[in-house]
């Protein structure tokens, strides 16, 4: 069958996997640092209602869901010059994101047509959600030699991930604090200094990765196909979306992101209305996201000494992270309690997150089986994939930002309103309910429907390597 992805058995160094994510790291930075806060800017920046912003990120969730599939395929079909598939875009896609995040701000900033500044927001964040995302993650399943490296790699990716996020929420508050006219409240100045910052930053890494990725997959070979036959682009779409496991996957990744989309979309508010000091943000980040770095370390230990298989370090994972978000309705409202509970939400999800990515990468394995099995051998379907991704966290989105923003309504919060007890009683059952219910059916329908052992994806990939 020709030479298939990751089947050489050559051990790559730890320096090789951090070069070759570098671009998790970048991703973060150009779209973290704008994504905790987008709630945030559309309500108290960019002056929006509740249910218009529900409204902006519902839309923004459809096109990431259509937006996403459609150019994985794309990436799958699409040869550039000398064999290279994926770097050409990683060469041009993030200075494109990270220039429209800059003309979203800026438009913020100078008071545009509210037209204008809603259209760049979808295009910024549809940009960075379905095409940069995309690409980033689809490369993943190509840089390991073995199933032990490709939990190295997962590993070192989420530490890119964590760094990443470690500077964009610690910084990133105080990037903002420090160019706002005010010094003490968020606004369009700072945040366009941020993403200015952050933008450069994010291209730089990207080009890193791509470097690396062109070097040791593209140009030694690795993702040539033993057929010249074309398969059609509405085909590569289905073979991808007719797989169970891959479907099982994108259901679980609705249910588990929901901690991102609404917990930490609500934090920005919690400093304000329930804790009442947002200059204490930063110091936060810093526990949690050293927290997330931690979790992350933790991973080669865990599945060498204490669970052997990643269904169940996953389910457990993600049940502890339920049960973080529930403690908070029990505990003291204080910054040291807060911080605590994120400190086991951070490092619990830091864990999911590299599973989750884990568990996509081997979800191209099973597509890929699927295809050796009915004698396909014209396409390697990782980017349409791996795009599953991007249409799980499209939906996760859409459902988050009509409960996150109904929530908003029903408690009373509107832009620039007062705090009241009330106010602080219906942001903490917001923040604790609706994250720990969605991250807990994730983690039972999990548990469920994946039927997918280590040990038979280890026997589908010499099957594969055989044939």
């Amino acid at each position: 069958m020709g030479e298939r992805i990751g089947t050489e058995r050559r051990k790559h160094s730890l320096i090789y996997f951090a070069a070759i994510t570098a671009g998790e790291m970048g991703f973060v930075l150009m779209y973290k640092f704008g994504m905790d806060f987008q709630n945030y800017i559309l309500t108290e920046i960019a002056g929006f209602s509740t249910s218009a912003a529900a409204n902006i990120v519902m839309v923004l969730g459809v096109l990431s869901m259509i937006v996403a599939p459609a150019f994985g395929a794309v990436m799958d079909k699409t040869e550039w010059k000398r064999g290279h598939k994926y770097s050409t875009w990683m060469f041009i896609l993030p200075p494109i994101v990270a220039g429209l995040y800059i003309l979203m701000a800026l438009s913020l900033k100078l008071g545009a047509n509210p037209l204008i500044i809603v259209a760049l927001i979808l295009l910024a964040n549809v940009s960075a959600d379905s095409l940069l995302f995309d690409l980033n993650k689809c490369t993943f399943a190509s840089v390991a030699a073995d199933p032990a490296e490709r939990t190295l790699a997962t590993t070192v990716s989420n530490w890119n991930k964590s760094i990443g996020q470690l500077i964009a929420l610690v910084l990133g508050s105080s990037v903002i604090l420090f160019f706002s006219p005010s010094g003490s409240k968020w606004d369009a100045t700072g945040l366009l200094y941020g993403l200015t910052i952050y933008g450069i930053a994010g291209v730089i890494l990207f080009y890193i990765a791509a470097f690396t990725f062109r070097h040791n997959i593209e140009d030694a070979g690795k993702l040539k196909v033993s057929s010249q036959e074309k398969t059609p682009f509405f085909q590569v779409i289905k073979l991808a979306l007719s797989n169970k496991v891959l479907l099982v996957v994108l259901v679980t990744i609705i249910f588990t992101n929901c901690r991102g989309n609404l917990a930490n979309q609500i934090q920005s508010y919690y400093f304000i209305y329930v804790i009442g000091d947002a200059s204490k943000y930063s110091t936060y980040a810093l526990y949690v996201q050293i927290a997330t770095i931690v979790g992350v370390m933790l991973i080669p230990a865990i599945k060498r000494w204490l669970i052997k298989e990643s269904k169940w370090i996953f389910v457990i994972t993600v049940a502890i992270n339920a049960f973080s978000h529930f403690a908070v309705l029990f505990l003291p409202r204080t910054y040291e309690m807060f911080v605590l509970t994120n400190i086991i939400g951070n490092a619990t999800y830091a864990i999911k997150g590299a599973f989750e990515l884990l568990l996509l990468a081997n979800a191209v394995d099973a597509v890929r089986y699927k295809m050796f099995k009915n004698n396909i051998h014209s396409v390697v379907p990782q980017g349409v994939t791996m795009a599953m991704f991007s249409m799980g966290l499209g939906i996760c989105k859409i459902i988050c930002g009509y409960v996150r923003n109904a929530c908003l309504a029903a408690i009373g919060y509107s832009s620039g309103v007062e705090a009241t007890p009330q106010l602080a009683d219906g942001f903490v059952n917001i923040y604790a309910l609706m994250s720990g219910i969605g991250m807990l059916s994730g983690a039972i329908f999990f548990m469920i429907f994946y039927r997918l052992s280590d040990k038979k994806l280890t026997e589908m990939k010499a099957e594969m390597d055989a044939g």
